[in-house]
């Protein structure tokens, strides 16, 4: 009879220990955060990004604890500034880039996630900022239209296009 039910004891402690209600089973070991690959990007001098999607999980971390950083290689070009990210919703967030006025160029952008319990991972990704290709008549015309008092007009960050080999189109800028 003590053999009996002390194998009985045995067998409800040990269905008792594999119970998902045991905070043995509910502990969830800390693991890196996870960052989706991001593609690199090719924008427009003086124009923001699209929104880019970024994945951005943690097991044991919840998104409004998971603490993001962003850094660009080349300040001149983009600034941290110009890297804008939204907060993190059910494991996604949206970054926009702002380059820097008048420039153009490429730098990598570096995105690191640090979670509770202090571990990082990080993705790195290049952004290509490219000039803006503007018609050649809208430029001068654009300039034409200032007058004495008005900012001067940049030209960097944008390519002209010869879009017109006749002169004759810009007589009217011209006092007779």
């Amino acid at each position: 009879m003590f053999i009996r039910l002390s194998f009985l004891l045995s067998v409800l402690l040990l269905t008792a220990c594999n119970k998902s209600s045991n905070p043995r089973n509910d502990f969830v070991a800390n693991t890196p955060p996870v960052i989706g690959a991001v593609a690199d990007q090719q924008i427009f001098a003086d124009e923001d990004s699209t929104p880019i999607s970024i994945s951005i999980s943690d097991e044991a971390t919840t998104d409004a604890n998971l603490i993001v950083s962003l850094n660009s290689s080349n300040q001149q070009l983009i600034s941290n500034v110009g890297l804008i990210i939204t907060a993190i919703n059910n494991g996604v967030a949206e970054l926009t880039i702002r380059p820097n006025a008048d420039s153009i160029g490429q730098t990598t952008v570096t995105i690191t996630v640090r979670d509770d319990g202090g571990f990082t991972s990080s993705v790195s990704f290049a952004v290509t900022v490219s000039a803006q290709q503007v018609a050649a008549t809208t430029f001068i015309r654009t300039i034409f239209a200032n007058d004495k008092d008005s900012d001067p007009v940049s030209i960097n960050g944008i390519e002209l296009i010869q879009d017109t080999t006749d002169e004759s189109e810009f007589d009217d800028l011209i006092d007779s």
